[in-house]
């Protein structure tokens, strides 16, 4: 038993220093509602992650209770944290952006070519970036709320894209595809 333990041990701290814990989660959990139809176990380097499939076969409340505690562990644990604040940071800059640019092609009616559209997403960043330091300087008293006054404005920036973006796809019709330029032969 104190194998069985420890192998469980290993596996959930592997996960929680793992920058692919959720997909591997995300992965056991089919490998264990399929586990009737076609047992799967790993191989390999993630061979240590059986024992937790193991244990959502036999115990599945087990199983999920030691997933929770995985994702505890890996809300304290820094170098996890900056790696997934990192990745949601990013995600949240590419959706605003493309927002942004598709807003203009609804509004435009055509597409953007590739040079544009790296034109028209450089401009909005720089006003963004213009718009964000004139509300910090009036929303901000001192040092201690500027990140709340940041996450205002980008909430702002965000929630006004969502709601033109809806406008413009009901009052206007689709954008057409972008020109192409006639190639010299």
């Amino acid at each position: 038993m104190s194998t069985t333990v420890e192998n469980l041990a290993a596996a959930a701290n592997y996960l929680v220093r793992s920058s692919r814990c959720t997909r591997l989660v995300n992965e056991m959990n089919q490998f264990i509602k399929a586990w009737d139809e076609a047992p799967k176990l790993y191989a390999g380097d993630l061979q240590l992650l059986n024992p937790l499939i193991e244990l959502g076969v036999s115990h599945k409340d087990k199983f999920d209770a030691l997933l929770e505690k995985v994702y505890a562990a890996r809300q304290v644990q820094a170098d996890t944290r900056r790696t997934d604040y990192q990745k949601e940071l990013m995600r949240r800059i590419r959706t605003r952006e493309s927002s942004a640019v598709s807003l203009a092609e609804w509004l435009r009616g055509r597409r953007f070519t590739p040079p544009e559209r790296a034109e028209f997403a450089a401009q909005q960043k720089a006003q963004w970036e213009t718009d964000k330091r004139a509300f910090v300087e009036r929303n901000a008293k001192d040092s201690t709320e500027t990140r709340s006054a940041v996450q205002t404005f980008w909430h702002m920036v965000d929630m006004q894209l969502k709601e033109d973006l809806l406008h413009a796809q009901q009052t206007n019709p689709p954008p057409r595809p972008a020109k192409r330029e006639m190639q010299a032969a």
